[in-house]
């Protein structure tokens, strides 16, 4: 069992809460296109340290054949 868990939150919403697992899937649908703040949160018996960062999520343009 780890001592570290992350809990990940993406525009202000926590998508998953704290846990052991480092690894978070989102699994976009058309309503996630456009500019996202991303979060992570680590934590441990010392305490806490978070970073965030800006994310963009676009869609490949259809060219008409």
């Amino acid at each position: 069992e780890s001592d570290v868990e992350f809990q990940f939150i993406r525009d202000g919403e926590i998508m998953r809460d704290f846990e052991s697992s480092g690894v978070f899937n989102w699994d976009t649908d058309n309503v996630d296109f456009g500019k996202h703040t991303v979060g992570l949160k680590v934590r441990n018996i010392n305490g806490v340290s978070s970073t965030e960062f800006e994310i963009y999520i676009l869609r490949i343009p259809i060219i008409p054949e």
